[in-house]
């Protein structure tokens, strides 16, 4: 099986070179079905993942650098260090992800879903996101469940907690 560009795949359109785990996924015709995945360390620069069901994929070290996810379901998904410089996640649903680590600076974040999702060291430097949806108040609430603190989360430049 593969995805490169197919009329019937239409959301993986920009992928290549992804052979390793095409085998472990289970897609439907014109969906991104992708739960549970194992994407550990996947290269998706680039990637057209608009609209894709990613819960509680394993996205650990992915790159998913200029990515678009808008509208994506990325519920409980590890993304652990994860490359997400510059991706759109614009009306995606990033609830319970954690994001430890993870590069989100210039990410577009305007109308993501951040409930229980965890930022300690997350890098949103000069990310796209209204006041009204993330600011630096509502990231204490985003707790390191595992010690239960705030998270230490970069904005700009300075750690907010």
């Amino acid at each position: 099986m593969s995805l490169h560009p197919d009329p019937l795949y239409p959301c993986f359109s920009s992928f290549t070179n992804i052979a390793p785990w095409t085998s472990a996924v289970a897609l439907s015709p014109g969906e991104g079905v992708l739960t549970s995945a194992d994407l550990h360390g996947a290269d998706l620069t680039e990637a057209n993942l608009q609209g894709a069901d990613l819960r509680d994929a394993d996205l650990r070290d992915a790159d998913l650098r200029n990515a678009n996810l808008n509208g994506a379901n990325l519920s409980g998904a590890n993304l652990l260090r994860a490359h997400l410089h510059r991706a759109n996640f614009r009306e995606s649903n990033l609830s319970h992800t954690d994001l430890t680590g993870a590069d989100l600076s210039n990410a577009d974040l305007r109308g993501a879903n951040l409930d229980g999702a965890i930022l300690s060291k997350a890098n949103l430097s000069e990310a796209n996101r209204s006041s009204e949806e993330l600011s630096v108040g509502d990231l204490g609430k985003h707790l390191d469940t595992k010690k239960q603190r705030p998270t230490p989360v970069i904005l700009g430049g300075n750690t907010a907690a």
